[in-house]
Protein backbone atom coordinates (compact mmCIF):
# COMPACT_ATOMS: atom_id res chain seq x y z
CA UNK A 1 0.00 0.00 0.00
CA UNK A 2 1.38 3.86 -0.95
CA UNK A 3 1.99 5.82 1.74
CA UNK A 4 -0.56 8.45 2.23
CA UNK A 5 0.49 12.08 1.96
CA UNK A 6 0.43 12.64 5.64
CA UNK A 7 2.49 9.64 6.37
CA UNK A 8 4.97 10.51 3.97
CA UNK A 9 5.17 14.06 5.51
CA UNK A 10 5.56 12.13 8.75
CA UNK A 11 8.35 9.64 7.37
CA UNK A 12 10.29 12.78 6.02
CA UNK A 13 9.84 15.11 8.58
CA UNK A 14 11.34 11.81 11.02
CA UNK A 15 14.41 11.39 8.45
CA UNK A 16 15.08 14.70 9.15
CA UNK A 17 15.12 15.07 12.47
CA UNK A 18 17.29 11.26 12.49
CA UNK A 19 19.92 13.18 10.09
CA UNK A 20 20.09 16.31 12.40
CA UNK A 21 20.09 14.67 15.54
CA UNK A 22 23.46 12.62 14.35
CA UNK A 23 24.83 15.86 12.83
CA UNK A 24 24.38 17.34 16.71
CA UNK A 25 26.17 14.52 18.03
CA UNK A 26 29.19 14.30 14.97
CA UNK A 27 30.29 18.30 15.20
CA UNK A 28 29.77 19.03 19.61
CA UNK A 29 31.45 20.12 21.35
CA UNK A 30 34.96 22.05 21.40
CA UNK A 31 37.86 23.07 19.47
CA UNK A 32 40.89 25.26 19.41
CA UNK A 33 40.17 28.61 17.94
CA UNK A 34 43.44 30.24 18.33
CA UNK A 35 46.13 28.52 18.31
CA UNK A 36 44.92 26.99 15.01
CA UNK A 37 43.33 23.65 15.07
CA UNK A 38 44.35 20.63 13.21
CA UNK A 39 41.17 20.31 12.68
CA UNK A 40 37.79 22.33 12.43
CA UNK A 41 35.89 19.53 13.77
CA UNK A 42 34.56 19.90 17.48
CA UNK A 43 33.11 16.21 17.55
CA UNK A 44 36.59 14.65 18.34
CA UNK A 45 35.95 11.75 21.08
CA UNK A 46 39.57 10.27 20.69
CA UNK A 47 42.05 11.49 22.30
CA UNK A 48 44.25 13.22 22.31
CA UNK A 49 43.73 14.92 18.68
CA UNK A 50 41.32 11.96 16.69
CA UNK A 51 42.79 11.15 13.50
CA UNK A 52 45.66 13.80 13.01
CA UNK A 53 47.22 12.13 16.42
CA UNK A 54 50.90 12.53 15.80
CA UNK A 55 50.62 14.73 12.53
CA UNK A 56 53.02 17.38 12.87
CA UNK A 57 53.44 18.31 9.10
CA UNK A 58 54.04 21.74 8.72
CA UNK A 59 55.51 24.19 6.10
CA UNK A 60 58.86 25.32 8.25
CA UNK A 61 58.31 28.70 6.68
CA UNK A 62 55.20 29.31 8.00
CA UNK A 63 55.71 27.48 11.82
CA UNK A 64 54.40 30.11 13.94
CA UNK A 65 56.91 30.98 16.91
CA UNK A 66 55.93 31.20 20.94
CA UNK A 67 58.42 31.97 24.03
CA UNK A 68 58.00 31.25 27.27
CA UNK A 69 55.70 32.49 29.58
CA UNK A 70 51.97 33.73 29.58
CA UNK A 71 50.04 32.94 26.35
CA UNK A 72 46.66 34.24 25.48
CA UNK A 73 44.65 31.32 23.50
CA UNK A 74 41.37 30.78 22.73
CA UNK A 75 39.10 28.07 22.64
CA UNK A 76 35.27 27.36 21.77
CA UNK A 77 32.42 25.59 22.20
CA UNK A 78 29.64 24.37 19.39
CA UNK A 79 27.13 23.07 21.83
CA UNK A 80 27.23 24.19 25.69
CA UNK A 81 27.03 21.21 28.40
CA UNK A 82 26.23 22.55 31.88
CA UNK A 83 29.10 22.36 34.28
CA UNK A 84 31.95 20.41 31.60
CA UNK A 85 35.35 21.65 32.41
CA UNK A 86 38.30 21.83 30.19
CA UNK A 87 42.27 21.26 30.57
CA UNK A 88 44.64 22.18 28.56
CA UNK A 89 48.13 20.40 28.10
CA UNK A 90 51.85 20.46 26.26
CA UNK A 91 52.57 18.05 23.79
CA UNK A 92 55.84 16.49 23.13
CA UNK A 93 57.93 17.41 20.65
CA UNK A 94 56.83 16.28 17.09
CA UNK A 95 54.40 13.74 19.37
CA UNK A 96 51.40 13.36 20.85
CA UNK A 97 51.87 10.32 22.96
CA UNK A 98 52.84 12.48 26.02
CA UNK A 99 51.98 15.83 27.70
CA UNK A 100 52.45 18.21 31.05
CA UNK A 101 49.21 19.58 31.79
CA UNK A 102 49.33 23.24 31.79
CA UNK A 103 46.13 24.26 33.33
CA UNK A 104 43.01 21.86 34.80
CA UNK A 105 39.79 22.17 36.09
CA UNK A 106 39.08 25.36 33.92
CA UNK A 107 35.29 26.04 34.52
CA UNK A 108 32.43 26.18 31.97
CA UNK A 109 30.91 29.52 30.84
CA UNK A 110 26.87 28.05 31.28
CA UNK A 111 25.82 31.60 29.35
CA UNK A 112 25.23 30.96 26.14
CA UNK A 113 23.37 28.18 23.60
CA UNK A 114 25.11 28.63 20.44
CA UNK A 115 23.98 26.99 17.34
CA UNK A 116 26.40 24.03 16.08
CA UNK A 117 25.73 25.13 12.62
CA UNK A 118 26.27 28.04 13.14
CA UNK A 119 30.26 29.15 14.24
CA UNK A 120 29.75 32.39 14.73
CA UNK A 121 27.68 31.67 17.59
CA UNK A 122 30.46 29.34 19.60
CA UNK A 123 31.03 30.31 22.97
CA UNK A 124 34.69 31.40 22.77
CA UNK A 125 36.60 31.13 25.82
CA UNK A 126 39.81 33.50 26.38
CA UNK A 127 42.60 32.81 28.94
CA UNK A 128 46.30 32.94 29.42
CA UNK A 129 48.49 29.94 30.30
CA UNK A 130 52.02 29.28 31.12
CA UNK A 131 54.33 28.58 28.35
CA UNK A 132 57.54 26.39 30.35
CA UNK A 133 61.11 27.27 29.37
CA UNK A 134 61.83 24.80 26.86
CA UNK A 135 63.09 24.42 23.42
CA UNK A 136 60.53 22.75 21.14
CA UNK A 137 60.64 22.22 16.95
CA UNK A 138 56.76 20.98 17.10
CA UNK A 139 54.81 21.43 20.04
CA UNK A 140 51.18 21.84 20.11
CA UNK A 141 48.29 22.73 22.92
CA UNK A 142 45.84 19.85 23.65
CA UNK A 143 42.42 20.76 24.83
CA UNK A 144 40.28 18.08 26.65
CA UNK A 145 36.50 18.62 27.60
CA UNK A 146 34.82 16.35 29.87
CA UNK A 147 31.26 15.80 29.55
CA UNK A 148 30.29 15.96 33.55
CA UNK A 149 26.49 16.67 32.97
CA UNK A 150 26.80 13.01 31.27
CA UNK A 151 27.65 11.22 34.87
CA UNK A 152 24.47 12.02 36.94
CA UNK A 153 24.88 12.30 41.17
CA UNK A 154 28.55 11.14 39.68
CA UNK A 155 29.15 14.97 39.22
CA UNK A 156 27.35 16.88 41.26
CA UNK A 157 29.21 18.36 44.54
CA UNK A 158 29.39 15.55 46.68
CA UNK A 159 29.81 12.83 43.95
CA UNK A 160 32.98 11.12 43.11
CA UNK A 161 33.61 12.73 39.97
CA UNK A 162 34.60 10.74 37.48
CA UNK A 163 38.98 10.72 35.95
CA UNK A 164 40.76 11.61 33.13
CA UNK A 165 43.13 10.62 30.84
CA UNK A 166 42.28 7.21 30.29
CA UNK A 167 39.65 6.61 33.35
CA UNK A 168 35.69 6.62 34.22
CA UNK A 169 35.16 10.04 31.95
CA UNK A 170 32.99 7.89 29.12
CA UNK A 171 32.36 11.21 27.30
CA UNK A 172 35.60 13.29 26.27
CA UNK A 173 35.69 15.89 23.38
CA UNK A 174 39.24 16.59 22.40
CA UNK A 175 41.34 19.12 20.18
CA UNK A 176 44.69 20.15 19.42
CA UNK A 177 46.21 23.02 17.73
CA UNK A 178 48.77 22.81 14.71
CA UNK A 179 52.21 22.76 15.28
CA UNK A 180 54.46 25.73 16.79
CA UNK A 181 57.92 26.18 17.42
CA UNK A 182 58.68 27.04 21.23
CA UNK A 183 62.05 29.23 21.52
CA UNK A 184 63.11 28.54 24.44
CA UNK A 185 65.28 31.07 26.60
CA UNK A 186 68.75 29.62 26.72
CA UNK A 187 70.23 32.22 28.86
CA UNK A 188 67.38 31.41 32.01
CA UNK A 189 68.05 27.46 31.59
CA UNK A 190 65.62 26.63 28.55
CA UNK A 191 66.27 22.95 28.17
CA UNK A 192 64.81 20.68 24.98
CA UNK A 193 61.09 19.48 25.55
CA UNK A 194 62.52 15.82 25.85
CA UNK A 195 64.62 16.90 28.64
CA UNK A 196 61.77 19.12 30.28
CA UNK A 197 60.17 17.21 33.23
CA UNK A 198 56.74 18.68 34.22
CA UNK A 199 56.18 21.07 36.96
CA UNK A 200 53.13 20.47 39.27
CA UNK A 201 50.34 22.32 38.97
CA UNK A 202 50.49 24.00 42.17
CA UNK A 203 54.09 25.41 41.11
CA UNK A 204 52.95 26.44 37.91
CA UNK A 205 49.43 27.81 38.61
CA UNK A 206 49.93 30.27 41.76
CA UNK A 207 46.33 31.84 42.98
CA UNK A 208 44.43 28.96 40.51
CA UNK A 209 40.91 28.44 42.15
CA UNK A 210 40.45 25.22 43.63
CA UNK A 211 36.81 25.50 43.88
CA UNK A 212 33.94 26.46 41.28
CA UNK A 213 30.14 26.45 41.68
CA UNK A 214 28.26 22.88 41.28
CA UNK A 215 24.90 22.16 41.59
CA UNK A 216 22.39 24.90 42.50
CA UNK A 217 25.45 26.80 42.85
CA UNK A 218 26.96 24.90 45.52
CA UNK A 219 31.06 24.96 45.59
CA UNK A 220 32.59 21.79 44.19
CA UNK A 221 35.69 20.85 45.01
CA UNK A 222 37.88 20.95 41.87
CA UNK A 223 41.68 20.60 43.42
CA UNK A 224 42.56 17.23 42.64
CA UNK A 225 44.08 17.22 38.96
CA UNK A 226 42.36 14.78 36.99
CA UNK A 227 38.92 14.07 38.56
CA UNK A 228 36.25 16.33 37.43
CA UNK A 229 32.93 17.23 38.27
CA UNK A 230 30.26 19.97 37.08
CA UNK A 231 32.49 22.69 37.45
CA UNK A 232 31.24 26.37 36.30
CA UNK A 233 32.23 30.21 36.66
CA UNK A 234 31.53 33.44 35.77
CA UNK A 235 33.02 34.61 32.31
CA UNK A 236 32.97 38.05 30.99
CA UNK A 237 30.74 38.62 28.44
CA UNK A 238 32.51 41.73 27.25
CA UNK A 239 36.29 40.02 26.44
CA UNK A 240 35.15 36.47 27.21
CA UNK A 241 37.92 35.98 29.83
CA UNK A 242 37.36 34.77 33.38
CA UNK A 243 35.89 36.87 35.87
CA UNK A 244 37.28 35.02 39.47
CA UNK A 245 40.89 34.24 38.80
CA UNK A 246 44.35 36.21 39.09
CA UNK A 247 44.68 38.73 36.88
CA UNK A 248 47.80 36.82 35.15
CA UNK A 249 44.86 34.72 33.90
CA UNK A 250 43.43 37.12 31.94
CA UNK A 251 46.12 39.45 30.38
CA UNK A 252 46.84 39.95 26.91
CA UNK A 253 50.07 37.97 26.30
CA UNK A 254 52.24 35.99 23.93
CA UNK A 255 52.08 38.28 20.44
CA UNK A 256 49.76 34.78 18.88
CA UNK A 257 46.45 35.08 19.39
CA UNK A 258 45.79 39.08 18.57
CA UNK A 259 43.64 41.59 21.27
CA UNK A 260 41.10 40.83 23.19
CA UNK A 261 38.49 42.82 20.72
CA UNK A 262 39.68 39.99 17.86
CA UNK A 263 39.76 36.96 19.93
CA UNK A 264 36.52 37.89 20.81
CA UNK A 265 35.03 37.64 17.52
CA UNK A 266 37.09 35.43 15.58
CA UNK A 267 36.29 32.27 14.66
CA UNK A 268 38.44 29.67 12.20
CA UNK A 269 36.68 28.15 9.01
CA UNK A 270 34.57 25.09 9.23
CA UNK A 271 35.63 23.94 5.89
Amino acid sequence: MAPTNSSAAFLTALSLFIIALSINTSHAHSRWNCPVPRSPSTGIKTGPCGDDVNDFTIDSSSIVEIKPGPLRVVFEESITHTGAPFRISLSADGSDDSSCVLLDHIPHNDCCRPSFTDPSTYTPYVITVNIPNVICERCSLHLSNPMTDKIGSDGSPTGIGCTDPDGTCFSVYHSCTVPFRIVGDVENGAVSRSEYECESLESMNEGWPSVWFGDNGEEVDASVPGVYRRESSIWSDVDNTLTTVPARYIEDAGGVCGSKEEEATGTVSST
